[in-house]
């Protein structure tokens, strides 16, 4: 019992010091982009908008989106915080100014579990950004056959 209680006061140490609480992000996205889970807590208790964006930003995306964006903001585990975002209430087609959404960002990482989860939850494979892009032609574009044939077969409108 005395070993489980170090290894959980281990894990507690290092999620508080990986996700530094002290430090407040000034939005819910900017929270996730961090990997502050504290912060998430708090914004999504107090009742922020899980959907929110900012509209001084040209990306403007919504916390969805930055859960699954790993190369701009890198975190562990990205596919648990999406799944935590849309089981708050996240839009999975909610997009950004230029039409990228959630699923063209998972298609883009090239996240198979994350595309299959984002089409179950009935994201639109149809959408297309301001200059004509589908995830579909993402997934062309990276010739990854497996998400090119997941994206063909998933539902229409």
């Amino acid at each position: 019992m005395r070993k489980l209680q170090l290894i959980l006061l281990l894990l507690v140490a290092f999620i508080a010091l990986e996700t530094k609480p002290w430090i407040k992000p000034d939005t819910l996205e900017q929270a996730v982009c961090r990997s502050n889970i504290f912060w998430v807590g708090v914004y999504l208790a107090r009742g922020d908008d899980v959907n929110g964006q900012q509209d001084d930003s040209n990306f403007n995306p919504t916390p969805l989106i930055s859960a699954l964006d790993t190369a701009g903001c890198p975190k562990p585990l990205p596919n648990l915080w999406a799944r935590m975002l849309v089981f708050a209430g996240a839009d999975v087609n909610r997009a950004t100014k230029n039409g990228s959404t959630p699923l063209m960002m998972a298609v883009s990482e090239q996240n198979v579990a994350m595309v299959r989860f984002l089409l179950e939850k009935g994201a639109r494979v149809e959408e297309r950004t301001e200059s004509g892009v589908s995830a579909l032609d993402i997934a062309s574009n990276l010739k990854n056959e497996e998400l090119v044939k997941l994206l063909q077969g998933a539902p229409g409108p």
